[in-house]
């Protein structure tokens, strides 16, 4: 089998597909790229056994022939490629010694030649298609702000629960998804639109929890145009443009997070997200793993950032806000707040919510449907 290619294009693809592999994989054969054809071109499809990422390109082929590429010498080759040269992978299958079949993969492109062995097709695992039991579509750029601004409060070396993904909540009604994730620390909640269909009629009848590695590969495909979500018992898959994610769900039950969110706050305070992530990027410098909390202060037309940790030093760090009440302490883990807002515009301005120095801080971001819970330090 022959396949010609741009380099671009297909270099472009290869990464993406390739994204999920690692070189510690506990099978050989996830360590490859498989590609096989797909009416005028062919897909690419990396796997770590649990996500499976497939990414169509355009391509010119003379046989309908299934081979595997080695991820790590093949995306080494690719990367040292001209962007705008054309790519000829040839394969072909040899007898060995003892008799048996081995596959060999030629690479040339602009005037460059490289052979490399390479394992049978038939060893890779079959990424089967699933009965969907409710669809959800929606806008891919809505969904990608709404997995980057809660894919970092998962924990994925959870054993309770199913924190280590994200929850898609699609029973709230009225057109609205409920993308959630919690660490039992904090909790980031962000409602979006979408239109959801199931097989019933009704909403989808489960509660699907992502697992964080398929958020994190849809994370680095084109996010243009529409996003589709079929979710089927066990299993879910993404699709965008020319990218298809396949991923097991994650099982267990997922906290009740609406119990965590509170709908009353005493006091609300404005403040820039900018300016809030460099107060607590700085207060985080003299801390600590034994001592990781900072004082957050409302007081006096000012939030104070302090901390005070031995062998390490002190800081305060001031942000003017409006605030003409009594002062109001709570003790925070400053990288989760942080966390938060760097995902934010540095103009871009945050509600905090706060009861007292010893419940939840809520930060909200109403026009982009987002709450954010955390808690506060003994």
């Amino acid at each position: 089998m022959r396949v010609t290619v741009p380099v671009r294009e297909f270099r472009d693809a290869f990464n993406e597909a390739s994204g999920l592999i690692r070189n510690n994989s506990p099978k050989e054969v996830y360590k490859y790229v498989r590609v096989r054809p797909d009416g005028e071109g062919i897909e690419l499809t990396g796997t770590n056994g649990e996500v499976s990422v497939s990414v169509f390109v355009m391509a010119e082929k003379t046989q309908n022939d299934v081979f595997l590429l080695p991820a790590a010498r093949v995306g080494g080759i690719l990367r040292t490629l001209p962007s705008n040269a054309t790519l000829d992978i040839e394969v072909v299958t040899e007898n060995s010694a003892d008799g048996k079949p081995v596959q060999k993969v030629t690479l040339k492109s602009a005037g460059s030649r490289f052979s490399i062995p390479t394992m049978q097709p038939d060893e890779f695992p079959n990424i089967t298609d699933m009965d969907a039991v409710g669809t959800i579509s929606l806008d891919a750029k809505i969904l990608a702000d709404a997995f980057s601004r809660t894919s970092f409060a998962c924990d994925v070396a959870s054993t309770r629960y199913a924190l280590g993904g994200l929850l898609l909540d699609a029973s709230i009604g009225d057109g609205k998804l409920r993308v959630v994730s919690t660490d039992t620390r904090r909790l980031s909640e962000v409602t979006i639109a979408a239109i959801i269909e199931s097989s019933s009629g009704a909403s989808i009848p489960n509660q699907p929890v992502v697992p964080v590695q398929a958020v994190s590969a849809f994370g680095r495909c084109e996010h243009s145009g529409p996003a589709e979500i079929q979710v089927g018992e066990n299993s879910v898959r993404i699709t965008c443009q020319s990218t298809t994610i396949t991923a097991r769900l994650i099982a267990g039950r997922f906290p009740r997070y609406s119990d965590v969110i509170p709908t009353q706050m005493e006091h609300r305070v404005d403040l820039v997200a900018g300016a809030l992530w460099s107060a607590c990027q700085q207060a985080s410098v003299l801390t600590s793993e034994e001592s990781r909390g900072v004082d957050f202060t409302f007081g006096d037309g000012n939030l104070v950032l302090s901390s005070s940790v031995a062998d390490l030093g002190e800081s305060e760090i001031k942000i003017p806000v409006s605030w003409d009440r009594e002062v109001l302490e709570i003790r925070l883990q400053p990288a989760f707040v942080a966390d938060c807002v760097k995902t934010l515009p540095a103009d871009k301005s945050v509600e905090i919510g706060l009861n007292d120095g010893n419940s939840q801080m809520l930060i909200t971001v109403p026009d982009a449907g987002w709450r954010y819970v955390v808690m506060p330090l003994a």
